[in-house]
């Protein structure tokens, strides 16, 4: 091939996966897992792949998959934190540290808004 070009590619990519154990089960986490009912949710996460642009391919079909099979590898590899970020066991760690940030803020804000807004000092106790 003397020139290859792969434009952009994205998939949103959706999970939703209900983990039932046995109860016989013998790992401890698997026996939580299962008590627990954990559920494994993953909504319209964006996985991005680049461009791919190769010239000059020489060598049989298997090689030259290989090569582009490597680059396919590498571009999911740097879209993983982007998925694990996004899954949801038992709530999304993205929304629990907003959340978090969220009240640390207020837990700041808060008095301070009432302090300033309090009619003389006994308001504030």
């Amino acid at each position: 091939l003397k020139w290859l070009e792969i434009r952009p590619v994205q998939v949103l990519l959706s999970l939703h996966a209900m983990s039932q154990f046995p109860t016989g089960e013998a790992n401890p986490l698997a026996v939580a897992l299962g008590t627990l009912g954990c559920a494994l949710t993953l909504e319209d996460v964006p996985v991005d792949v680049g461009p791919l642009a190769m010239r000059d391919l020489l060598g049989d079909a298997p090689s030259v998959g290989k090569r582009i099979g490597r680059f396919y590898i590498l571009e999911a590899l740097q879209c993983v934190y982007g998925v694990v970020g996004s899954l949801q066991l038992l709530g999304n760690p993205r929304a629990l540290l907003g959340g978090f940030l969220t009240g640390v803020g207020d837990l700041v804000q808060e008095p301070v808004r009432g302090a300033t807004e309090a009619e003389g000092p006994a308001a504030v106790l």
